[in-house]
């Protein structure tokens, strides 16, 4: 049985990834599913993001995956996920 490479939640340092958008940064921090089994507009990634209206403090929470590939660009990610979610 196939394993969600990115389940298990990290520290705000040490984010699977990292996608700029516009003026936000989010940091993912889990993913609730496989990226193959990843297939509803509504699939979410537990992040942290932050901007000048959160006065450059991380704000924790869910979001939809679609929205943060859609509007950001990867700035930064360790290997897999850029296997995964960017080849």
């Amino acid at each position: 049985m196939a394993k969600n490479l990115f389940g298990k939640t990290r520290n705000l340092d040490k984010p699977y990834a990292e996608y700029q958008c516009g003026s936000i940064t989010y940091r993912i921090l889990k993913t609730y599913k496989m990226a193959s089994n990843e297939t509803s507009q509504f699939d979410r990634w537990f992040t942290a993001g932050k901007s000048p209206m959160s006065y450059d403090q991380w704000e924790y929470g869910d979001m939809y995956k679609n929205d943060i590939l859609k509007y950001g660009h990867l700035i930064n990610a360790e290997k897999d996920w850029f296997k995964t979610y960017h080849d």
